[in-house]
């Protein structure tokens, strides 16, 4: 949906509220906006409006804003989805008389559900052409059970900043972070990808299951975790449900004695079909809190 609109001087310092529709069964709404060149400091985007309440506040120089159910842009509120009449808000705090025309383009997406979403917040990709990429693709923060030493050199939760500023600094082409059945590491991770623009930020979690972990990469929606419940009943479902989805799956340490519910240990086979997953993660440090895992794409035969 691509919403236009002319505003001129007299409608200065006023709020504009521009309508949309939101379509039942939508999990994400985002938009895009451009100003005309001379209109980029007199027109801002304030806010989505939905009844009653804001979705998301931003500021002008914030060229999207998605929210979803489980993640949103900075500046917005991850929620559930109402359907119903929506407004973007715009402020016009500074159109002068011989301005007098400011253009402004904004355009919406809706994604639905069982629809894979590809709205990562980055415009293009940081480094183009063949090379060799060096980086991590399992790593957990203070979103689950990462630590790292504090000030003082206490053992604390680790924030996501400091995990993307040791990989910048290692010289880390890409890095995934993969907190445990979770989603909420992906607000920080949208708000620190402008900043790291040599460091790709790769949306992740490791799903841990009573019968083993599986990283799962490459999409923010949500999968549910609960393997033996009634709503994901075997692992073949689990699978199945993430690759629906477009992530990748991979077994997290298939072989590591140290821990208790891992593939490989003791003779224990995966309980599902090998050719629903994408790799096997090959090598790590020896420890699931320092791994640094490699993965083999391809057929699991």
């Amino acid at each position: 949906m691509v919403l236009e609109g002319v505003v001129t001087d007299a409608q200065n310092q006023t709020y504009i509220q521009v309508p949309f529709v939101v379509p039942a069964g939508t999990e994400r709404v985002t938009l895009t906006f451009a100003y005309t060149a001379r209109s980029s400091t007199q027109l801002s985007i304030w806010a989505c409006l939905i009844p009653r309440n804001f979705a998301a506040g931003a500021a002008a120089t914030n060229p999207l804003l998605t929210v979803g159910i489980n993640d949103a842009t900075p500046s917005c509120l991850p929620g559930l989805i109402p359907p119903g009449k929506w407004n973007v808000l715009i402020g016009v705090p500074n159109i002068r008389p011989e301005c007098a025309i400011a253009l402004h383009r904004a355009s919406v997406l809706f994604i639905h559900r069982f629809r894979i979403e590809r709205t990562s917040g980055i415009e293009c990709a940081l480094k183009a052409g063949p090379a060799w990429y060096r980086g991590d693709l399992h790593m957990h923060t203070a979103q689950s059970d990462g630590e790292c030493p504090s000030q003082t050199g206490k053992m604390v939760p680790c924030p996501v900043y400091f995990t993307a500023d040791a990989a910048a600094r290692r010289g880390l082409d890409f890095i995934a972070i993969t907190d445990h059945n979770a989603t909420s590491q992906y607000n920080p991770m949208r708000e620190l990808q402008p900043y790291f623009d040599k460091l790709l930020l790769i949306p992740g979690r490791e799903i841990t299951t009573f019968d083993g972990h599986i990283n799962f990469l490459g999409t923010t929606d949500f999968v549910d975790f609960r393997l033996g419940s009634k709503e994901v009943p075997d692992m073949n479902t689990l699978l199945r449900n993430a690759d629906s989805l477009g992530g990748i799956t991979s077994i997290n340490h298939p072989g590591d004695p140290a821990a208790k519910c891992v593939w490989g240990v003791d003779g224990r086979r995966l309980p599902g079909d090998m050719h629903l997953l994408t790799a096997v993660e090959a090598v790590n440090g020896g420890s699931e809190q320092y791994s640094i895992p490699t993965f083999l794409f391809g057929t699991s035969n």
